[in-house]
Order: C-alpha cells, then structure tokens, then sequence
C-alpha cells in the first residue's frame, strides 16, 4: 500500500512541474472609501495534526473544498506541510484548485506545533523545511503563515522575516500587533497581520461549537466597516456530524475523542451552511478573495 501511494505521490509531483503559476482572478479592488469590502475564506488543518489515511475524514476535506471549486471562489489553504503528500486524493484536489488559480497556498507549520514553545530557531528551521517541501511539490513556496491554534510570539516574526514570509494570519485575540489598512500599511520589509475576524464555529475544548450564519454575517459587516475587510476561518471539525446531543455537551470531551478515533461522517447540513454563506456575501456585493490580492503582493 506504502509503495503504491508513493507511486501515486511521484506522479502528482511530475504533473505539478509543468503547472503554470496560478494567478488569482478575484483581486480585492478598492471602493471610494478605500475599502477592499472583500472576505478571505482560510481554511486550516489540512490535514490534521497526525498523518490520516482514514478515507472518511479525507472525504470531509474534500467536501469543504470541493465547494470553492464547485462555485469557482478562491480559498486560501493552510497546510500541515509534514503530511500533505501522504494522501495522493487529497493532493489531487489541492494540485486542482492551485492550477486553476482558487486555492492559495499557506503554511500551517511542519508539523501541527504550538510555535510559541519553540525557540526562534527552531520556528525559523520549522518554517524553512516545510517552504521547501510547498517548494518541491508545487513548484512555488508560500508568503504566508497560519500558526496552528493560532499561537505565537515575537520570535515567530523574527524567524518569518528572516524567511521572507510576509503575510501572518492568527486571530485578533492572540494578535496584538496593528492590522492591515490598505491605502496606509507600508508595502515593504513588513508583515501583514490579517487574522481571524469571524469564524465557522467556536471551540470549548476539543469540541467546535457552531456558529449561526446570521452572526458570521453580523461579524462580517462590523470588521469591514472597521478594516475594509473580513477573514472567515473554517476547520474541517465542525464539518464532521456529531452524535446527537454532542456539539451542545460542555462535558462531552472523551465522547468527542472516541468520535475522533471512530468513522468520521460528513454532516451535509454543513456543507449547505457554507453554501449559503458563500451566497450571502456575494449577495451583499462583498468580493471573495485571497490573502495576496487583499494585500497586494500577488
């Protein structure tokens, strides 16, 4: 089974040499205020913090994406770099929607690490091996990190500098630095803070806890009023259908975990909340967009 996935791996890998470099179509154009009024969409956790070979929780990442594609809207994709080729479908997708220029390319570190434990170091050597591999299997590194559970200090800054990683996406309650403006921020030798400002689902513990659209979109419409801008992040755990009772169990950590090491099954009633969010903020003339264009380094 090992050589015939390496197999597989080897053939995407010579398919992505002769791809050319997507060029993202939904640019974050300004209005007359100055405003982008556009939502970047990240996804994080893929794949999870352990290689996953478990068909039923590929299938749920490849439902959330499948959605960007299926409607022809740009994602930004943060990747746990150490795991990305271990499964050769889910790297299909993702080598579909880079080349067809929908899906943005981010780091979610080597491994699924809490950054701020680790020494500078040790972040900008992380960081370093995971941009060669983004390197070596789509032909083009990334200028953008998302720390896995949205943690990190002053040293990861340092060590992204030094890398030429410009674009820093946490969530405004770990990230106390100054948010982007456009028309304001500088454009050179500086990192972009663009964190999460709305999200699909809370956390108590382990466990994702949904959020209704109504308040995404409420979300939405203050931090584009206050920035020009909003960043919705999603995971693919709030996409897995729970036992009934479960999402609303404050308790429920162990029952959750036995869900974890069980069947994941899609809960297609989330994939239709993502559609119609999708569709309520084109209905609201916001554009979709990615973290490059909204800057404006891509």
């Amino acid at each position: 089974m090992t050589r015939k996935l390496l197999g597989l791996s080897l053939c995407f890998l010579l398919l992505l040499t002769l791809l050319p470099y997507p060029s993202f179509s939904a640019k974050g154009h300004l209005n007359a205020n100055g405003n982008c009024n556009c939502v970047v969409f990240r996804l994080d956790d893929i794949p999870y913090d352990r290689p996953i070979y478990d068909e039923s929780r590929i299938n749920i990442d490849l439902a959330i994406l499948n959605v960007f594609i299926e409607r022809n809207q740009p994602l930004s994709v943060a990747l746990v770099m150490h795991y990305i080729d271990r499964n050769p479908i889910l790297l299909k997708n993702i080598v579909d929607g880079y080349s067809k220029g929908l899906f943005e390319l981010a780091l979610h570190g080597w491994d699924h690490a809490d950054y701020s434990k680790l020494s500078e170091g040790k972040q900008q050597h992380s960081l370093s091996k995971a941009n060669k591999k983004m390197q070596q299997l789509f032909g083009k590194p990334s200028n953008i990190f998302i720390p896995p559970y949205t943690l990190f200090n002053d040293s990861t800054l340092t060590a992204m500098k030094k890398l030429g990683i410009s674009i820093f996406s946490s969530e405004v309650g770990t990230d106390n630095y100054t948010y982007f403006l456009q028309n304001q921020t500088r454009k050179h030798d500086h990192i972009y803070h663009v964190p999460q400002m709305a999200s699909f689902e809370t956390w108590q513990g382990q466990i994702p806890v949904r959020i209704p659209i109504k308040q995404i979109l409420k979300d939405v419409d203050i931090n584009i009023a206050k920035y020009g801008y909003a960043i919705i992040t999603l995971h693919p755990q709030s996409f897995v259908k729970f036992k009934e009772g479960l999402q609303n169990d404050q308790n429920a950590t162990s029952e959750f975990r036995e869900v974890q090491r069980g069947v994941q099954v899609l809960d297609e009633h989330q994939i239709d909340n993502l559609q119609a969010l999708i569709e309520s903020i084109l209905a609201k003339n916001l554009r979709i967009t990615s973290f490059s264009n909204l800057v404006g380094t891509q």
